[in-house]
């Protein structure tokens, strides 16, 4: 009996494993496309967001290499121009197309061009710097001369310098300077952004041409109204991601730096704890206050735009005015036609995870299905058979019932 059961039960796994498997194959190969797709919300926010954050994560490493040396703060500037250069080429471009105001932090065209040739030259001299000093003197043994890099420790003692450092740190930091520049660059074009949300190769055209402002023939445009309007965030998100566009990098440096003030033993670090708290509770208000008030004005400015339905196109940077008030009204005329091929349900792309669970448990309950049918009929010496519904055909059960219920799936593997 307990080897009958044995058995019985390494058939039972045997046959769970195989729909288990075969609904898996069945949901990757029907759902690879989405299931390499980010949210749309996340799509935005991160490359709306990416000035920013690297202009916070170079003011961190430019405040902590202060008393390292000066080639790892020479780094942490060029990491910030990087952000602040990306940034001010976003509100420059949108001033230039939309006419917009930019902020006074902000240079003219011309002294953002001598700007990026200076961002260009001190890589050139991080660059030489490492070649001169740790490539031929440290790693070579050719000199021991140190213009920008750390001091050499005496003969005989451990470095003074700290561990994240030392090298190859150098090394490393530079290439992941230059890798995060590039990064910036890509995350700017549009096209980069479109493939991000999901848009295959076929629908790029289409989509350039729409967003250039390109007139439809023959309805041309009906699947890149399809894919905005399937892309399009809530009107709160939005505006964050307007807000992050245009305000990102003054957080990206005033928080950093405050907190860099508060702590800091050489500045209000070696205050009393009651002092300093009071300081950081006024401080806070103060960056609190900035944001909420930014975020408001914003909020009063792009109202109307935000509750239309066109409000997607607002995401999509370096865009005429012309051009965007054009794919505005494609968009509010395709919606009010009441196009079926505009139309999203939000049911249509749920998220992967979901539809995975999904489609694993319909395989099971097919399978469970059929081993209770295979149970009862096991007086029989040919029950198997006769039943007529095997492994496979629980399987094909399962997978085809993966949106249906239980109860489905028994009628659909009782009638075969």
């Amino acid at each position: 009996v307990r080897m009958d059961f044995s058995l019985a039960g390494l058939v039972a796994m045997l046959i769970l494993a195989q729909i288990v498997g075969v609904a898996l194959v069945m949901f990757v190969q029907n759902h690879l496309d989405r299931m390499a797709c980010l949210p749309a919300t996340v799509v935005f926010v991160v490359c709306a967001s990416a000035p920013g954050a690297s202009i916070w994560l170079a003011t961190r490493s430019t405040l902590k290499s202060l008393t390292i040396a000066p080639c790892y703060a020479l780094l942490g500037v060029y990491s910030l121009a990087s952000g602040y250069l990306r940034w001010a080429d976003d509100l420059l471009d949108d001033s230039t197309l939309e006419g917009r105001a930019v902020p006074r932090i902000i240079w003219g065209r011309r002294r953002q061009t001598y700007a990026a040739k200076a961002h260009r030259v001190l890589w050139a001299i991080l660059v030489l710097d490492f070649v001169v000093e740790e490539l031929l003197g440290q790693w070579l043994g050719l000199h021991s001369v140190r213009f920008l890099g750390p001091p050499l420790p005496p003969v005989g003692q451990e470095a003074m310098t700290p561990a994240e450092y030392q090298a190859p740190a150098f090394i490393l930091f530079l290439v992941a300077a230059g890798a995060h520049q590039r990064v910036l660059g890509l995350t700017k074009r549009q096209t980069v952004m479109v493939r991000m949300l999901g848009a295959r190769r076929r629908q790029l055209p289409g989509l350039k041409l729409f967003l250039m402002g390109a007139p439809s023939v023959g309805g041309q445009h009906t699947e890149a109204l399809t894919f905005l309007r399937d892309v399009s965030p809530s009107k709160w998100w939005c505006c964050v991601v307007l807000f992050l566009r245009r305000w990102g990098a003054a957080g990206g440096v005033f928080v950093p730096l405050s907190l860099y003030i508060l702590r800091d033993q050489q500045f209000l670090g070696a205050l009393s704890k009651d002092t300093l708290v009071s300081l950081a509770v006024i401080v806070g208000a103060f960056i609190g206050h900035s944001a909420s008030s930014s975020f408001a004005a914003l909020w009063f400015e792009v109202e109307g735009h935000m509750e239309a339905e066109y409000r997607v196109l607002y995401l999509f940077p370096h865009m005429r005015k012309s051009t965007r008030a054009g794919a505005c009204d494609a968009l509010v005329q395709a919606f009010r036609q009441g196009d079926d091929a505009c139309r999203v349900d939000p049911n249509s792309r749920p998220w992967a995870v979901t539809a995975a669970v999904r489609g694993v448990f319909g395989g099971i309950a097919g399978g469970v299905s059929w081993v209770r049918r295979g149970a009862s009929d096991a007086s029989q010496p040919t029950g198997l058979s006769a039943s007529g519904a095997g492994p496979l055909a629980a399987v094909g059960a399962g997978a085809a019932g993966v949106d249906g219920s239980s109860s489905g799936l028994r009628r659909r593997i009782g009638s075969q």
